[in-house]
């Protein structure tokens, strides 16, 4: 999220000099209020039972890889570059615009902890791996999808916070400044 984020946040530093944030890019699930973070951006549903979770967008993963790793390599030959929050035994069910259904499945070659190693991996060639469609849109990576006439299920992203219903402004415009960023990502 950090190809969001980040420059959502920097927009809002830009507007209001007086906001000094203090940005973690985790792809752990960290605990809030152990590590005293105001406002989360993840993936998925949280496991964090004392935090308010609210959907701000979505978003679509493509499994891809270079066009000579998709082209020369049987998929099951080649290595898939996994992040760490999919394991090691990878399963994936695409869909068509008919509605029919591929699944897909191989153990992940290489486990990373971070977005942005997955990414450095597949772009050099390395292996397949998912990276979220807005990814591919927004840099010339070179990336292809593997199943091109399938589409994985969309993302849900959620904003995570332990304030309850009286969010401090700050936390409130640089929420909005995210949610601004992932709706222009979608478009």
């Amino acid at each position: 999220m950090s190809t969001l984020v980040a420059p959502a946040i920097a927009a809002v530093c830009i507007e209001h000099p007086e906001l000094e944030p203090e940005l973690i890019a985790d792809d752990k699930q960290l605990d809030l209020l152990e590590k005293r973070i105001d406002l989360a951006i993840r993936v998925g549903h949280s496991k964090d039972s004392d935090a308010k979770q609210r959907k701000i967008g979505e978003f679509k993963d493509v499994l891809c890889g270079l066009p000579c790793v998709v082209k020369d390599h049987k998929l099951e030959e080649a290595r898939y570059i996994a992040n760490l929050w999919q394991g090691t035994v990878i399963e994936h069910a695409f869909i068509d615009a008919q509605g029919d259904i591929k699944q897909f499945s191989t153990n992940a070659s290489c486990v990373v902890n971070s977005f942005d190693t997955s990414f450095a991996l597949i772009t050099s060639g390395v292996g397949i791996g998912l990276v979220p469609e807005f990814k591919l849109i927004e840099q010339d990576s070179g990336l292809v999808p593997v199943f091109p006439e399938y589409q994985l299920a969309s993302n849900p992203v959620f904003a995570l916070y332990t304030f309850g219903n009286q969010i401090p402004l700050s936390i409130k415009v640089c929420l909005q400044a995210i949610e601004a960023k992932l709706s222009q990502a979608m478009v």
